[in-house]
């Protein structure tokens, strides 16, 4: 395999089996990503994602969870209807996670938590009551006795998005800079939803540029959900929109750090979906004459673009190998 194409995959999938399209049990899903932990193609598996109300179901595979080196988790905080309900719901969140730490000592480590901002706080404009937020969840996993945890918040994809999402990515970035804790919590980051169960679900390449832009320019850290099954941007019939890829979404993530391409390029790499346009060598990933090197792709995925969600880890892997890139 192509160093490049290493760099860029290691890590990729938190394995989301739990949730739509494949909608799995938590048995199967759960033995599923136990079973990827051993398999060939491994490097490439990150998480594996559960609610945090879903954790004390996977008790009952203690001695699946004893095998191999410790299991982690990316768990989704508990909806909140609004911003008066958000932290005590990320209290219990914390509770149930501290739980299933202790009850699985050494072989769990619940270090990610995802979380959608309440929409009222978003909307309200009030930059300095998201702030608020973050510090109180940080106070939170301070009081606890999990390991440190690094937190993703997700804004709402709504007709505010354009002055919302970069309110958030700002609140994130001054957050980070005044932890005080942080063998307790390792800060915040920023989840962009590109998919979903629903048409509107779906970002467009230019809110998808534009979060990769904000998130550039503030030095915040990102993840990616839902969405990205395929390699590359295409039409898909049966849900009846088109899909951002992995590569397109990632790649211009990389090059937006490593080449300061502007918004309005980043959405042609997002839009493109010739794989001819996309070529891994030894010396990196280039796009129309744009490159990045191997060090820059292993540097971004480590510091800026982390993972995406994902209901399947067969998908990717066999349309990389369809592309010849595994």
């Amino acid at each position: 395999m192509l160093s490049s194409v290493k760099a860029f995959t290691t890590g990729i999938i938190d394995y989301a089996g739990l949730f739509p399209p494949a909608g799995l049990s938590m048995e199967k899903a759960f033995l599923n990503y136990a079973a990827y932990r051993n398999h060939n193609d491994r490097w490439m598996l990150s998480r594996f994602v559960c609610p945090s109300a879903r954790l004390s179901e996977i008790d009952k595979y203690a001695d699946v969870l004893r095998e191999g080196p410790p299991f982690r988790f990316a768990v989704l905080a508990g909806a909140a209807r609004d911003v008066d309900s958000y932290l005590p719901a990320i209290k219990r969140t914390i509770d149930e996670m501290t739980g299933f730490y202790e009850r699985h000592p050494g072989r769990v480590m619940p270090d990610v938590l995802e979380t959608r901002l309440p929409a009222q706080a978003v909307k309200q404009k009030q930059f300095f009551a998201i702030r608020e937020l973050l510090r109180g969840i940080e106070e939170l996993f301070a009081a606890s006795d999990l390991p440190a945890v690094q937190v993703y918040y997700e804004a709402p994809m709504d007709d505010n998005w354009a002055d919302s999402w970069p309110r958030v990515v700002e609140a994130i970035a001054l957050h980070n800079r005044e932890i005080k804790n942080r063998d307790a919590y390792l800060g915040s980051a920023f989840k962009l939803r590109c998919g979903g169960v629903e048409a509107q679900q779906y970002p467009t390449p230019e809110q998808v540029a534009a979060a990769i832009t904000w998130c550039r320019d503030a030095r915040v850290k990102m993840k990616a959900t839902a969405g990205l099954h395929h390699p590359l941007r295409h039409y898909n019939e049966e849900a009846g929109v088109t899909m951002h890829g992995f590569i397109n979404v990632f790649g211009a993530a990389m090059l937006a750090r490593y080449q300061n391409l502007s918004a309005e390029t980043l959405q042609e790499v997002i839009a493109d979906e010739m794989s001819q346009h996309f070529v891994f060598s030894e010396n990196g990933l280039n796009w129309c004459g744009h490159q990045v090197s191997v060090a820059d792709i292993a540097a971004a995925r480590e510091a800026y673009i982390t993972s995406f969600g994902c209901c399947s880890f067969d998908d990717p892997r066999e349309d990389l190998a369809a592309m010849r890139l595994m």
